[in-house]
């Protein structure tokens, strides 16, 4: 049945993702429900027609806009692609952190508490608001390595919002009063990884060389065919994965959305 047959009778959840606000340089104002939209690639324009098409069509609805989700289960990613963008963010970038046990939490608490038509920002506590460099730096720390510095990205040469990635401190007073998510604090959650780790840090020693050289192998900044880092995020992107300019042109997005809008 269609959403609008069910609309009457059902509190519609759904996740989307704080990277509908867009390229957000450090030290700009933390984001909250209210801050409007600003998307940037298909994924945050696909995320915006979403939760427009849900509060268009859902009589009561929640919107959950989740940060970037941590599970201690799986810290290096297993995609060569996705391991190669990992050092493509900027170190300077606010990144706010949420256990994936908490994002569950709340999730399960949305379905029950039903929040009537709210958007909700989904981060840990503010244990969790970190730079790229820091989480980096403590990631490969609790797993007995450290850090590669010039094997990530380092800096931008502009200070523009535009020229980062889709990241920011969030607000999340509002979701955590009525999702009550907020259980594991960052610290707790590098207490999993070092558990997780253990033999790896024991071994660190002796492994620290080959281990470390292994992580950074796919940092498009060193080792063979490494390139100089650009003046942007999307620069470097452009370089590394071979794409022309027109890949990251929106088509016809923003007229869709605003149909939606409408």
């Amino acid at each position: 049945m269609s959403l609008q047959q069910h609309g009457l009778k059902a509190h519609f959840v759904f996740c989307s993702s704080y990277t509908v606000h867009g390229p957000c340089a450090p030290g700009q104002a933390e984001w909250s429900g209210d801050t409007p939209y600003n998307p940037a690639d298909d994924y945050g324009h696909q995320k915006v027609a979403s939760e427009l098409l849900v509060k268009k069509y859902a009589a009561s609805w929640s919107i959950l806009r989740i940060g970037g989700v941590f599970d201690a289960e799986a810290i290096i990613p297993k995609h060569p692609s996705f391991r190669a963008f990992s050092f493509m963010v900027p170190l300077g970038q606010y990144e706010h952190g949420v256990d994936v046990q908490d994002v569950v939490t709340a999730l399960v608490n949305a379905a029950r508490v039903t929040p009537h038509n709210k958007i909700l920002m989904l981060g840990g506590d503010v244990s969790w608001r970190k730079t790229a460099l820091q989480i980096r730096t403590d990631m490969m720390q609790a797993m007995g390595f450290n850090p590669i510095i010039n094997a990530y990205k380092t800096g931008l040469s502009d200070d523009g919002c535009e020229t980062w990635y889709y990241e920011n401190w969030m607000n999340t007073t509002e979701s955590q009063n009525i999702l009550t998510f907020q259980n594991n604090n960052y610290a707790d959650f590098l207490k999993k990884v070092r558990a997780k780790y253990w033999l790896l840090r024991w071994l660190g020693p002796i492994l620290r060389p080959l281990v470390g050289a292994l992580l950074a192998k796919d940092s498009p900044y060193i080792g063979k065919g490494a390139i100089t880092q650009g003046g942007s995020l999307w620069e470097d992107v452009k370089r590394v994965y071979g794409l022309d300019e027109s890949a990251l042109n929106i088509r016809h997005a923003s007229e869709q959305e605003s149909t939606l809008e409408g």
